[in-house]
């Protein structure tokens, strides 16, 4: 091999694999470039449970007695909520927030339970303990009730800025602890328990003084008292 024919060699070893890189550009330049993948959309926000604010109840009930459960409760995402209420002694009436509960003839601690729950499917759990006495409690009995020693008349007269002397008289059958509560539509009431006086206001007019008489079971008696106010005159 002649040295004209030695370069010829070497040029064509040199520029063939600089053809094919040429053709593999080309080619690459005009085939159609891969889109990048679509970005995935955002996950739905997840679901809040409900939640609840408060259950009540009355903490003392009576054999067979009827007592009101509330459930107070919101939801995070102001969905529409359902209640579900289930008890482990007595029967439940009603639907939604607030059921009656009708406590057993036989005493013992009982268990309310109510799941609220949203459409989504999210719900909470939450009960409240009642204990029923073994046996029935009645309620207190007003006897009588006096102004300035005196029984109380259907309507009592007394003057602007005078102050009576108010007493009520009650008895608990089972002899238990009794509390009075007393409210007045206008004037000032002193005192407390069964012997209060009520301050009558500066002008005329007509009030109501009221008196509630709760033992220690939660049961109750009430009781009201009529005054006329006037100025002057006997």
């Amino acid at each position: 091999m002649n040295t004209r024919t030695l370069i010829e060699h070497n040029i064509r070893w040199f520029l063939l694999p600089l053809c094919l890189l040429t053709v593999v550009l080309i080619l690459g330049a005009c085939l159609p470039k891969q889109q990048p993948a679509p970005t995935p959309p955002p996950e739905p926000p997840s679901n809040q449970n409900p939640q609840i604010q408060s259950l009540t109840a009355e903490p003392i009930a009576n054999p067979e007695g009827k007592y009101q459960v509330v459930c107070t409760a919101s939801d995070p995402e102001g969905d529409t909520l359902e209640y579900w209420w289930t008890a482990d002694g007595g029967t439940i009436e009603g639907t939604g927030n607030s059921v009656t509960w009708t406590a057993p003839e036989t005493g013992g601690a009982f268990n309310i339970k109510v799941m609220v729950r949203d459409k989504k499917g999210g719900e909470t759990t939450q009960s409240v303990a009642i204990n029923a006495a073994s046996t029935k409690n009645d309620p207190p009995r007003i006897v009588k009730i006096t102004v300035d020693n005196k029984e109380s008349q259907e309507v009592n007269q007394v003057k602007i800025w005078l102050t009576s002397n108010i007493h009520c008289v009650a008895e608990d059958p089972e002899g238990g602890k009794m509390n009075y509560l007393w409210s007045a539509t206008g004037g000032e009431i002193k005192g407390e328990g069964p012997l209060v006086q009520w301050i009558a206001p500066g002008i005329s007019g007509d009030h109501i003084i009221r008196v509630k008489v709760v033992d220690d079971r939660g049961n109750n008696a009430e009781a009201m008292l009529n005054f006329h106010v006037k100025c002057c005159g006997r």
